[in-house]
């Protein structure tokens, strides 16, 4: 089984798309593309939790709208080859350079971790909380992550931007379908929600 388990809000999809497979080789992004942010923040981390019944519904990520400009196209292709970097050297302090205080609130503050992402960064998560035994190694060989495309780079209607990602190994024997929304932050677009869906676009859950 994978370190990087992927439970999703599938239900909070709207549309989601159909997927295909791509003959293009599985890209593994360099270890010098994870790069943190000196003036990022983590003290969301430990922030109020919000009452439940206070706690914002998180938005959907449509399957189509506009596409995105070239710009922010390079932009969220930039920012999640840094977080695939992040994953595979187990830098998981610079990896939160590249997600929202939004994704983290909802992921560690007035919830749990419920997409791929967050389950596998719960472990810094802990480590920064005062856990005991938290084992942060970075991935080698075929555990690596790679990237075999992103596609549809949209911008959707609440103004975030939306991409379908091919996740696999560096060998390419196996394949995760992610809808993944990013959300602006000065001149940079962060990761802001993520959900799986199966080969044939339908959540997993279904």
């Amino acid at each position: 089984m994978r370190t990087l388990v992927f439970g999703f809000l599938l239900a909070l999809t709207v549309g989601l798309p159909q997927w295909s497979a791509t003959a293009a080789a599985p890209v593994v992004p360099d270890a010098s593309e994870c790069k943190a942010d000196p003036e990022r923040s983590i003290t969301i981390l430990f922030a109020t939790p919000v009452a439940a019944d206070a706690t914002p519904s998180v938005l959907a990520i449509a399957s189509s709208g506009p596409p995105a400009d070239a710009e922010t196209v390079a932009a969220v292709t930039a920012t999640t080859r840094a977080v695939v970097a992040c994953l595979n050297a187990g830098d998981f302090l610079s990896l939160m350079s590249s997600v929202s205080d939004g994704y983290l609130r909802r992921s560690f503050v007035d919830g749990v971790p419920t997409d791929p992402l967050g389950v596998d960064l719960g472990r810094f998560v802990n480590a920064v909380r005062g856990c005991e035994e938290c084992e942060i190694v970075p991935l080698e060989e075929d555990e690596r992550f790679a990237i075999a495309a992103i596609t549809n780079i949209r911008v959707l209607d609440d103004g975030r931007i939306g991409a379908d990602l091919t996740l696999t190994n560096a060998s390419g024997t196996w394949s995760d379908w992610l809808v993944v929304a990013f959300v602006a932050a000065e001149d940079r677009w962060l990761v802001d929600q993520i959900i799986e869906v199966d080969s044939e676009g339908a959540s997993l859950d279904e």
